[in-house]
């Protein structure tokens, strides 16, 4: 199950990040990809502590995949489809899913906060 996990990580990496780093360029781009890491990881720890009464914390590239999956998706006008994805992570979240769901749907929060902050920016300057 392990190495299905990480293959599928990296054959989503390399399919979303080029798109992604080309628009973004390569110094935002490790940062926007880092910082999703951490905050998804974060993310994760708070749910296991309060839900689940565990202070033990996962550490992957789930969330920072689904991160820059999402960024792709809004940047490509193809963000509907990531309703699916999180209904399908929510599902999951409440089904003794042996994935992180929560690093997943924070991963696609934190894509969707790059992308609504960066037009809300541009949206800013362009006005002033």
């Amino acid at each position: 199950m392990e190495a299905w996990h990480i293959a599928a990580n990296m054959i989503g990496l390399l399919s979303f990040a080029p798109l992604v780093r080309n628009k973004l360029g390569t110094d935002h781009f490790m940062f926007f990809y880092l910082s999703s890491c951490f905050f998804s990881s974060y993310c994760s720890w708070i749910w296991r502590c309060v839900r689940l009464r565990s202070a033990v914390s996962s550490l992957g590239a789930s969330g920072a995949v689904y991160a820059v999956t999402a960024l792709a998706a809004f940047f490509h006008d193809i963000d509907s489809a990531l309703l699916c994805v999180c209904i399908f992570e929510i599902i999951s979240l409440f089904r003794n899913s042996p994935f992180d769901n929560v690093a997943h749907l924070s991963g696609i929060l934190w894509g969707f906060g790059e992308y609504y902050g960066d037009i809300g920016e541009d949206m800013y300057t362009g006005v002033i």
